[in-house]
């Protein structure tokens, strides 16, 4: 129906109208978010080289190892803790471009929330037109019914017409054919005996004919007694002719009476046209009426059905945008948590190398109070070992009166036993340090232990939030890529499933090292 047709393409071009707008909004967040996911993508494969990078240079310290090239081992080292280290900066790229990613997802999302209320409207109006065509179709049915009235009253004249002229007309036809049978039968009776001649005269024709066939010898008689025989027969066909002829008049009279009778069947079967004509039309026009009602239902459940269409289809969308918006608020949160659980884990880890150097520092100091007390007692023992033998000397040189070198030997047992006394002061002062720094170690090495276990924990914690950002970006990504995939863009299906296998990876060797841990 024109008119559903143009209704229908009004809407159309209010809804192109209104997503045009939001299309060109649409795709300057696409271009941006093309950007980012390209950038996403190029981190999950740096995130594989760097992976692969790690496990070659392990395997090369392992065969240096079983080599004895202890060296080349312990330079790898470095060159390992480089390549771990590149590997976590990478990994945190990808956590970043997966972020602006749903960032723009978000963007998207609420353009194409305000594209479903656009449509929502659109299947509201179409439904309004379904329902308008529905009612004008209920209002054909009264006009319907008036031309249904009126073909039965045409109907009921024409009838009546009909049957008075068809009752005339068989009447004249009736007494045409009793008229006729009549002279007929005069015909008949005058004509009985000439035809019953001529009959027998037909049949000796018939059967010298025959003979004629058989003997040709006999021909010419044949042919003569044929000639006479039908002589015979022309003069009572004469006869007959004669006898019909005094009839003539009657028959013409009957003949113009059936005549007569054959112009009124004309003009009887010409009214049975007319009316049979005029009730075609009435018949068309009822036609015509139904057509165009069944047009408006079918256009009505055309709109009817586009609108639950659309309906449904937006029920659909803004389910599953409702479900994409959860799981972005859920990943917003862990987000949130894993940040703070970052900067806890910062923070405890620099504590821990604050205290550990400050231990360091402490031990280092414990070591050289703990030598210096193993010096002084080396410089007792040594006083010990050696005044006695000094004193000895000095006795002997005495005795031998020889001062001079009993000087030396009295002055260097004075100079051991003032080194003696003064390592014995340093001990008693240096034991009592030892203590108080083992004491201090003690406590450092406490301190320590407790925040190693404080950061145990958090790194624990943080891993546990990583690995339900992983569980949750996984399902996104599984989502994207069955996307990808229906739409047949194999290039990004393939790269979002690397993507997925690298998530699974990182989240296996994340439960991997908490049952470790546990």
């Amino acid at each position: 129906d024109a008119a559903y047709a143009d209704c229908a393409s009004k809407l159309e071009k209010i809804l192109d109208a209104n997503f045009r707008k939001l299309d060109f909004q649409n795709s300057q967040i696409l271009a941006l978010e093309s950007e980012t996911k390209s950038k996403r993508f190029s981190a999950a494969n740096e995130i594989v080289e760097a992976k692969k990078q790690i496990d070659k240079l392990e395997e090369e310290q392992t065969k240096a190892v079983e080599v004895e090239e202890f060296e080349k081992a312990d330079e790898l080292n470095s060159s390992i803790e480089e390549a771990k280290e590149v590997y976590d900066q990478t990994i945190q790229q990808w956590y970043k471009a997966q972020e602006q990613c749903e960032d723009i997802a978000g963007q998207l999302a609420s353009i194409l929330e305000s594209k479903n209320e656009v449509k929502l409207k659109y299947a509201e109006a179409l439904k309004k037109l379904g329902e308008a065509l529905e009612s004008k179709a209920s209002g054909i049915d009264e006009g319907i019914a008036e031309l249904e009235k009126e073909n039965a009253e045409h109907e009921a004249n024409m009838s009546e017409i009909l049957e008075d002229d068809v009752s005339r007309l068989n009447a004249l036809k009736r007494v045409l054919q009793e008229r006729e049978e009549e002279v007929k039968q005069k015909i008949t009776e005058k004509t009985t005996q000439f035809v019953e001649e001529k009959s027998k005269h037909e049949e000796v024709k018939s059967k010298l004919e025959e003979e004629l066939e058989e003997i040709k010898e006999t021909l010419r008689k044949k042919e003569e007694e044929l000639a006479g025989v039908q002589g015979d027969i022309d003069v009572l066909d004469e006869k007959i002719g004669k006898v019909e002829a005094k009839f003539a008049k009657q028959q013409d009279k009957l003949n113009a009476e059936r005549m007569d009778i054959e112009e009124d069947e004309k003009k009887f079967e010409d009214l049975q046209a007319q009316l049979k004509s005029e009730q075609e039309g009435i018949k068309e026009k009822i036609n015509e009426k139904l057509a165009q009602k069944e047009q408006l239902r079918i256009d009505s459940e055309a709109a009817s059905k586009a609108s639950m269409d659309t309906e449904s289809q937006m029920k659909e969308d803004i389910e599953n945008a409702k479900k994409r918006d959860s799981l972005r608020a859920t990943l917003r949160d862990l987000r949130e948590e894993e940040n703070a659980a970052a900067k806890k884990t910062d923070g405890l880890k620099v504590e821990v190398d604050e205290k550990k150097s400050e231990l360091t520092l402490c031990k280092d100091e414990l070591d050289r109070m703990l030598l210096a007390v193993e010096e002084s007692k080396c410089v007792i023992k040594n006083a010990e070992e050696k005044i006695p033998k000094l004193e000895e000397e000095k006795k002997a040189a005495v005795a031998k009166k020889n001062f001079k070198d009993a000087a030396k030997f009295s002055s260097e047992a004075k100079a051991l036993i003032d080194d003696k006394n003064q390592a014995e002061t340093s001990i008693i002062d240096l034991e009592k340090s030892v203590e108080l720094g083992k004491k201090k170690r003690s406590e450092f090495e406490e301190i320590v232990e407790k925040l190693e276990g404080e950061l145990s924990v958090a790194d624990s914690e943080a891993r546990k939030l990583q690995s339900k950002h992983l569980a949750i970006t996984i399902t996104m990504l599984n989502e994207t890529m069955e996307v990808a995939a229906a739409e047949e863009n194999f290039e990004e299906a393939a790269a979002l499933q690397n993507e997925i296998d690298l998530a699974k990876e990182l989240s296996s060797s994340i439960e991997a090292s908490l049952e470790t841990a546990d």
